[in-house]
């Protein structure tokens, strides 16, 4: 199911496929650094097999074999090592820019931001300080995106029509307020990008060690990246246990205000694991729910959005699920359903009142009341404070533990320090 709704996101007629680095010439991770050498290969390679070349807020407008060129962040590297090279090559590119990093020690200036700009570079927003955008309530959001454009606006004499979301997360909230101040969204789901495409969403496949050989190829006529294979691990559970009817109330059935392009979460514990697959295209969203082990559950739902309620349907070991979530002013979701041949019902809210602050709470006439709270501590602000603190209240136990990011992944241990300990891995585009 993944993979065709992955391919069907390609637009039968014309599409781009747009490719995102950060560093040049030097070593930042698998998907984040390329040598100078590779750049000018991969873009060879492209040129050769005769895709065009366009700027960021040109991606659905190209032509059925275009290419857009994007870095971000706004290293100094770029500049000395990247440019010249696409220069050489006459192919523009965008620039996604920190605002706030720009002049300070290993980022580009201004001036040098001019120049690439009147070589045919475009210079776009990565927003103000590189905050996960996601962890903000609206009026921290509003910020971050006001401030950034006002930055390019004072500097550079023009508007950015675009912006990069730091780390590539973003929800219907993000989407909803980048829409007043921005032309067009980039996250890091694969894709390819067309008339269709959420203009606030587009793709942006991650770059690979495998991107010098005809993989790249077949990513610019897919969009499909090695990020599938985790949308395919639940397929390798099946480890059935005892079936059970109650279905966890602390798992909306139907999200879409929290929920980006995709997200994938699997929580562990004691002889139990729970999969939730959950996918967005434009105003449709749907989801996947899978538990194994010592018991077993399958639930599949699908919602339609109409700002701000979503209404949906699924059905599960228990029958039909009807209900709908609703945006909360852009601070949070809730959420409520019902299950009409158990008449088991539940509801719940999800909420984030205050910056990096997250608040949860649920409740289900067979699962009984859980609540939750996240908050990430003021650690390394240019990586969206990925260090935090989690409390949880679960069946009758409290429990305690932390949890960190890494880029869009996430891990959390939890713990009640008696019998109790729970990993939770999550990834999110």
């Amino acid at each position: 199911m993944l993979v065709s709704l992955a391919l069907g996101s390609v637009p039968a007629q014309a599409f781009s496929f747009v490719l995102v680095y950060h560093r040049v010439g030097v070593s930042s991770g698998m998907t984040l650094g390329v040598a100078a050498g590779s750049l000018k290969d991969q873009v060879v390679r492209l040129k050769n097999s005769g895709h065009t070349f366009e700027v960021a807020s040109k991606a659905q407008n190209c032509n059925e074999t275009c290419v857009v060129i994007t870095f971000d962040d706004g290293y100094r590297d770029v500049y000395e090592e990247a440019f010249p090279v696409l220069k050489e090559l006459g192919v523009p590119a965008t620039f996604f820019v920190i605002t706030e990093k720009v002049g300070t020690e290993g980022f580009v200036t201004w001036e040098e931001l001019k120049e690439m700009q009147q070589a045919g570079w475009e210079i776009d927003s990565h927003t103000a300080n590189h905050a996960r955008l996601i962890d903000l309530p609206p009026y921290a959001l509003q910020a971050e995106l006001e401030k950034s454009q006002q930055a390019i606006r004072d500097h550079l004499g023009t508007e950015a029509p675009c912006v990069a979301y730091p780390f590539g997360v973003h929800d219907a909230r993000v989407r909803n307020l980048t829409a007043e101040h921005y032309d067009c969204g980039f996250g890091m789901w694969m894709g390819l990008n067309g008339d269709t495409t959420d203009p606030m969403a587009l793709h942006r496949p991650f770059i690979s060690p495998w991107d010098n050989s005809d993989f790249l190829n077949f990513k610019a006529h897919s969009g499909i990246d090695h990020t599938l294979l985790i949308g395919l691990l639940p397929l390798a559970d099946w480890q059935l246990g005892v079936p059970t009817d109650t279905r966890d109330s602390g798992l909306n059935p139907f999200p879409y205000t929290l929920l980006g392009d995709m997200e994938y979460d699997l929580d562990l514990s004691w002889g139990q694991r729970q999969h939730a697959l959950k996918y967005r295209k434009n105003d449709f969203s749907a989801q996947v729910y899978l538990e194994r082990g010592r018991h077993s559950y399958n639930e599949l739902s699908v919602a339609y959005h109409l700002e701000p309620i979503s209404l949906g349907v699924g059905y599960g070991n228990g029958g039909v699920i009807l209900g709908a979530s609703a945006n909360l002013l852009n601070y949070g979701e809730a959420y409520g359903y019902y299950q009409p041949m158990t008449a088991q019902y539940g509801f719940g809210t999800e909420l984030i009142p205050l910056p990096y602050l997250r608040v949860k709470s649920s409740y289900g006439n067979k699962d009984g009341f859980a609540a939750g709270m996240e908050y990430a501590l003021p650690l390394v602000q240019e990586e969206g404070r990925p260090y935090r603190l989690n409390l949880d209240y679960d069946q009758q136990k409290w429990l305690a533990g932390g949890s960190a990011y890494f880029g869009s992944f996430k891990l959390k241990l939890s713990s009640d320090f008696q019998t109790t300990v729970k990993l939770k891995f999550s990834a999110l585009w």
